[in-house]
């Protein structure tokens, strides 16, 4: 049907069902294939709860990270230059 060698009543008549029938596993598959193809491939959807947690936790990967850098800091301040040598 899709390519024109054959039209949706031929179709019918060929599997024995009503046109509607045929109207509906068109529309199905359609969707179908729509809803794969716009899908992003290798990830999976992730729910608000989940997204919530996602930024919490890079909230306090990012506090952690700072602390470290002003720690790192003092500590260098503390020893002087000549610890680094």
């Amino acid at each position: 049907m899709l390519t024109g060698q054959i039209t949706t009543a031929q179709a019918a008549t060929e599997a024995g069902v009503d046109r509607s029938t045929i109207m509906t596993v068109r529309k199905v598959a359609r969707d179908a294939a729509v809803a794969a193809l716009s899908a992003r491939p290798g990830q999976r959807r992730v729910d608000r709860a989940e997204q919530t947690e996602i930024v919490r936790l890079q909230h306090e990967i990012d506090r952690l990270t700072t602390t470290i850098v002003e720690q790192a800091i003092e500590l260098a301040v503390l020893r002087g230059k000549a610890a680094w040598v």
